[in-house]
């Protein structure tokens, strides 16, 4: 909101044309075109089945070794210490997480959305820089869901399907966060 808001003041009070990167447009069709790419961007491997090659690209062994060091043994095993500390049922928790996670999702989406240097040229499956950010909003979204699930799991008392998701849950997390990661590091020159 700040960025919006300072971005309308420069607009009104200065007399030089801001370059593109500073620009705010308002076409409807290239803002939601733009923001739905964007939102997109932060799907795990959204480059990849979304983009112009479908399929995993090929992923150095190293890269993924090195993501699941960084980025997928972290999340399991956080997944896993969090589920054995949470109440049966935390339903105030998963509502506020989701919340956060949302908006960290959509701010950056709506700010590249009505930036005019963004509303060009990006191709469906890839985001601008602040979808690093998105990432950690649709993290918090997906572990608000597994917050949920966990919890009406325990309560129901079903020991077998409890033991199955509390690790199961963290381990698809994981291995979609360490492929996510590889595939991005990968994308890099």
């Amino acid at each position: 909101m700040l960025a919006f808001l300072t971005a309308i003041a420069l607009k009104f009070f200065t007399n030089a044309h801001p370059a593109p990167e500073y620009t705010l447009r308002f076409v409807p069709s290239a803002i939601l075109s733009t923001f739905a790419k964007q939102m997109v961007a932060a799907l795990p491997l959204s480059q990849w089945w979304l983009g112009h090659t479908f399929g995993l690209p090929p992923i150095a062994g190293t890269l993924i070794l090195l993501s699941a060091v960084l980025i997928g043994v972290p999340v399991f095993l956080g997944l896993r210490r969090l589920a054995e500390h949470l109440p049966p049922l935390d339903e105030r928790t998963a509502t506020l997480c989701g919340l956060l996670g949302v908006w960290m999702w959509i701010a950056p989406a709506v700010l590249v959305a009505v930036t005019e240097r963004w509303q060009t040229g990006i191709p469906l499956g890839q985001g601008y820089i602040p979808v690093v950010y998105e990432y950690f909003g649709l993290a918090l979204c997906l572990l608000s869901l597994w917050i949920v699930i966990d919890g009406r799991l325990r309560a129901s008392q079903r020991r077998h399907w409890v033991h199955v998701w509390s690790v199961g849950g963290p381990a698809v997390f994981a291995v979609l966060s360490t492929l996510t990661l590889a595939a991005n590091l990968s994308l890099m020159p």
